[in-house]
């Protein structure tokens, strides 16, 4: 059997044992008669009960260890060395010039040329990731401090339900969640207490701002 086979019935199975809690393929059913692929909803269900599972607890923002002075100083290094990527780049010093005189070759022009080409993008390039870089991580810093992998994975979850339905879903939602963690492992005493229809509805609307 294929992997992709092997995976489709781990997921088959995962599915049938979710049916058996409460009103589980109801809630299944209903949400795909309203627009989620039965497919997709499975797979989906399938990764974030084990996602939340494996993640239960953990914080979601992980800056690598890099601290805000160093995310700073980068941001600020970045346009520095930018703007002297561009003066150099209008010079005769700038390495495209290399590449282009070198005797032609049919094999290497394609390459060189678009190296140049590169070349010339770079420094507008690392000035881009500069603001991206600072804009994110302000982003990031006022609106994950808090989130953890459960919370993110919860979150795929409504917001897939949510563009397919048009709607967030919350009872079903939180119906299926409950029985995907306990299916994947987890025990009652482990569930997110945010697996509520209240709790979730606050989830979704206080990270209303976030894109999965």
């Amino acid at each position: 059997m294929s992997s992709s086979a092997n995976e489709q019935t781990s997921v088959d199975i995962f599915i049938k044992s979710v049916f058996t809690h409460g009103r589980c393929e109801e809630s299944f059913s209903k949400l795909c008669n309203e627009g989620c692929s039965k497919e997709d909803l499975s797979v989906l269900l399938f990764n974030v009960s084990s996602g939340t599972l494996a993640g239960h607890g953990e914080l979601i923002l992980d800056t690598g260890g890099l601290s805000k002075a160093q995310l700073t100083r980068l941001s600020k290094d970045l346009i520095s060395v930018s703007c002297l990527l561009e003066r150099v780049n209008r010079t005769v010093l700038n390495p495209k010039n290399d590449l282009l005189l070198a005797p032609s070759d049919p094999e290497r022009d394609p390459l060189r040329q678009e190296t140049a080409r590169l070349y010339d993008m770079l420094p507008g390039l690392m000035l881009t990731y500069s603001v991206n870089l600072d804009q994110f991580v302000r982003f990031t810093k006022a609106n994950l401090r808090r989130l953890t992998v459960a919370h993110y994975w919860a979150l795929r979850f409504l917001r897939y339900v949510q563009e397919r339905t048009g709607s967030p879903q919350y009872d079903d939602c939180a119906n299926l969640l409950t029985a995907g963690f306990l299916v994947a492992g987890g025990t009652e005493d482990q569930i997110p207490d945010f697996f509520t229809t209240d709790a979730l509805a606050k989830l979704n609307q206080r990270n209303d701002k976030l894109r999965y």
